[in-house]
């Protein structure tokens, strides 16, 4: 999720004093609104040398840290853009507190980024590019207090946290990878749906959560997750999570997090990887492929499948797990990852004629991260890589020896982070 709000207010410096001039006026033009934070964009000048610049204006709404509490605050970020190159680079930011006064402000020297990867502003800045000269009779002419007081009054209302289901109706779903056995089950009796967007609550439990080792610790500090997700249905398929909870061996909250303005990501093409087989079942009641149930709260099914609170040894696993094709991916592997708000690529080297390669990621910054990668093969169509320093694989989708974009298997209930397969283009069955 973007961190403009908060980014920019711990970075600035105090203000100084404020020139005595009337404050200027801009034409704002709103362009995005979530459950927290609205944004507005304007143009601070265009002079005929040099490059234009836009500024960004987002107002955020956040808890405090007294129980009810909410604080609210502005940042601004102003852009000089270069449109014929796509291109943009940061150079003020500016903080303001709940009463529209600016509490900060400081001037940058950020290097040239491409649009598409600025962490924030780049869907203004893109849409300045599309018709610079073009006039704005929607924009609101007003100064910048103004405009936060005008952005203030969008915010929505803060809606109540999300309670996971007394009791449920639970269809078993999938699980994750043999490296990571954890079972997903659909409350089948909880989805809801207005218009074409539907929720859902989902469980995921460790096959071995509960189990104690030789030194009396358990297995895992937190053996089960509640996830709430929005999916919105349609010819494509569309899906974020909003909210999750993280359970204790107990089954009591061990950690929440809310993410109720994260992006949907959409399910196409659609394949059998968890994700698409839950929004298929959640939209179109297409049938799961397993055909396990269990009525009753989740502290009950945890305890009747995985031996919870009576720490027993699983036998595992329960289902089979589909056969592995053996692939050859050639000498070199080159794979990018797209995190939220960075884009990095590694490039990797077979050693020998096996599935092991080396290699390393290159970040934007230019730092680089070692790593090593195994070919694991297709699985129900899914090539899977495993990462070494990382806990489970690269999930990429194959269809006719092409490998779509797929998110990693460690990270895998994020909407916002994907990993591409860029070489080799085809993907060859031993």
């Amino acid at each position: 999720m973007k961190r403009i709000i908060a980014a920019a207010l711990v970075l600035l410096a105090p203000a100084g004093a404020s020139a005595q001039t009337p404050p200027p006026e801009y034409g704002w033009t709103q362009s995005r609104v979530s459950l927290t934070r609205v944004y507005a964009w304007a143009v601070k000048a265009r002079p005929e040398q040099g490059f234009p610049q836009v500024m960004v204006l987002g107002r955020d709404d956040r808890p405090g840290t007294a129980p009810g509490e909410r604080l609210r605050s502005s940042a601004m970020f102003t852009f000089e853009v270069d449109c014929p190159k796509s291109s943009a680079r940061v150079v003020e930011q500016t903080g303001y507190d709940a009463a529209f006064a600016e509490t900060g402000r400081r001037a940058t020297a950020l290097p040239w980024m491409d649009v598409d990867l600025l962490p924030d502003g780049g869907d203004e800045v893109t849409a300045f590019c599309a018709t610079p000269d073009a006039s704005r009779p929607q924009a609101k002419t007003a100064t910048i207090a103004a405009a936060q007081a005008w952005l203030d009054a969008m915010i929505p209302k803060p809606k109540p946290e999300p309670k996971p289901p007394a009791t449920s109706n639970f269809e078993l779903v999938g699980r994750m990878s043999k490296a990571q056995p954890i079972d997903i089950w659909l409350d089948a009796s909880a989805i809801t749906r207005e218009g074409a967007i539907a929720t859902a609550w989902v469980f995921e439990a460790w096959e071995g959560g509960w189990m104690k080792l030789i030194n009396g610790r358990m297995n895992i500090d937190r053996p089960a997750t509640w996830r709430l997700y929005e999916i919105e249905c349609g010819a494509t398929l569309r899906v974020r999570e909003i909210w999750r909870q993280q359970l204790g061996p107990a089954m009591t909250s061990a950690n929440t997090v809310a993410s109720p303005s994260s992006p949907f990501k959409a399910l196409t093409p659609v394949s059998d990887t968890n994700t698409s087989i839950l929004a298929q079942r959640v939209c179109n009641n297409r049938s799961l492929t397993f055909s396990a149930r269990y009525s009753g709260s989740a502290s009950q099914l945890a305890a009747a499948r995985y031996g919870a609170g009576e720490f027993v040894k699983v036998q595992a696993p329960r289902f089979q797990y589909p056969a592995v094709t053996q692939v050859d991916l050639g000498p070199t592997i080159r794979i990018r990852e797209n995190d939220r708000t960075f884009v990095y690529e590694g490039i990797f080297t077979r050693s020998g004629t096996g599935n092991y390669y080396t290699g390393e990621f290159t970040y934007q910054s230019g730092q680089k991260t070692a790593a090593n990668l195994t070919v694991k093969g297709i699985s129900d169509g899914m090539l899977l890589i495993t990462r070494s320093d990382r806990e489970g694989d690269y999930g990429f989708p194959v269809a006719n020896g092409k490998a779509a974009t797929g998110i990693p298997q460690w990270d895998r209930h994020r909407t916002d982070y994907t990993a591409t397969l860029l070489e080799p283009a085809t993907i060859t069955l031993k």
